[in-house]
């Protein structure tokens, strides 16, 4: 007797890429509308088709596994046959979420992507742009699952219903049909394009509305854009987004921080300087005379309600040029006296008082 390993012309342990490829290959050289009406060659297409929709399902390959084990009845066959029984009971007990699922169809996988945009979107909020694999409904079997010319049919096994009652000990226990996978129809033969799925993941870009003030790892949830059940509703499509870090800007909880360089003058003597805001405008601050490395501005009226902390850093002047040494000669020898340095004349005279030696008590 052939198994259904033999009559797709795979080995048992084949992988799931495997038995879809020998699938593919031998049903198009059987399909009745190549095989002319020849009796032989429909009877090994149904057998074909039915040899699929055993192996293709992870759940009924398990099954026929362990069927197969049993009929070779070695020590090492029958318990692994029993521990593959056991854990399908295990994964189907719960017959109400089955039943549920035959009715509104069972739902299919996430789909995960990855976005990086820029600070400034993260902040301000837009839309950008996302290449994504979305599934969109066969075009050969308008999304039945079934090829052109075959039909479904009741499940023999559960009598349509999706669902297998057993009884255990005083309980009755349902589980879902590893037939029809709880549809309660059964395929006679898949769609060829499809693989009986009854939909195809086509890539397309899609807009994706970034909302305002989005943290690093916010998850957009798209319902029904991910991957589709066994003839059920899809996922949905999950995009976490990831920011990428701004040469300028730094982002923190009180808002949007920035180090602007000045001159010494600017800090000595005052000025206006224009710096720019993370919407790409330019606003004016005022530098106070007598400004200190390090100090921190908050920009007035800032743009999009959105906090900006400029802090100010003295660039030391590299004396290259002869005019500009001579001025700075000038200025060391005006510090002498330490004018307008009150911190410098404050950290000397203390600087004077730890030197000198403690008075001893005689």
């Amino acid at each position: 007797m052939n198994t259904h390993y033999d009559i797709l012309g795979v080995s048992p342990d084949a992988s799931m890429a495997d038995i879809k490829a020998a699938y593919r290959y031998m049903a198009k050289a059987l399909h009745p509308d190549k095989a002319g009406g020849d009796p032989a060659a429909e009877e090994q297409f149904k057998a074909l088709s039915a040899a699929y929709r055993i192996l293709s399902n992870p759940l009924r390959r398990r099954h026929y596994d362990a069927t197969l084990k049993i009929k070779n009845p070695t020590p090492e066959n029958i318990i692994a046959a029993i521990k593959d029984i056991a854990w399908g009971v295990f994964e189907n007990i719960t017959g109400r979420k089955h039943s549920l699922e035959r009715h509104h169809g069972m739902a299919g996988r996430d789909h995960n992507y990855t976005l990086t945009i820029d600070l400034p979107l993260a902040m301000l909020g837009g839309e950008t742009s996302l290449d994504v694999a979305i599934s969109g409904l066969c075009e050969t079997c308008h999304g039945t699952g079934t090829a052109p010319g075959s039909i479904q049919k009741p499940c023999q096994p559960c009598r349509a219903t999706g669902e297998i009652r057993f009884h255990q000990g005083l309980f009755t226990m349902r589980k879902q049909c590893t037939v029809c996978r709880g549809q309660g129809r059964v395929t006679m033969a898949p769609c060829i394009s499809c693989e009986g799925h009854g939909r195809i993941p086509r890539t397309t870009t899609m807009r994706v509305k970034v909302p305002k003030n989005t943290r690093y790892g916010t998850v957009l949830r798209y319902a029904g854009l991910g991957t589709p059940g066994p003839q059920g509703t899809c996922g949905d499509l999950r995009v976490t987004i990831h920011i990428n870090a701004h040469p300028f800007f730094d982002r923190r909880t009180d808002g949007i921080h920035c180090t602007v360089p000045i001159t010494f003058t600017q800090a000595a003597l005052g000025a206006t300087l224009d710096v720019p805001c993370i919407t790409g405008e330019m606003r004016t601050i005022q530098i106070q005379p007598g400004t200190q490395s390090g100090t921190v501005l908050s920009l007035h009226n800032p743009p999009c309600d959105i906090p900006h902390k400029i802090r100010l850093q003295i660039e030391t002047p590299q004396a290259a040029d002869p005019q500009l040494r001579e001025i700075l000669e000038s200025l060391k020898n005006m510090e002498q006296n330490l004018v307008g340095y009150p911190r410098v004349n404050n950290f000397k005279k203390s600087s004077l008082e730890r030197g000198r030696p403690a008075k001893q008590n005689h």
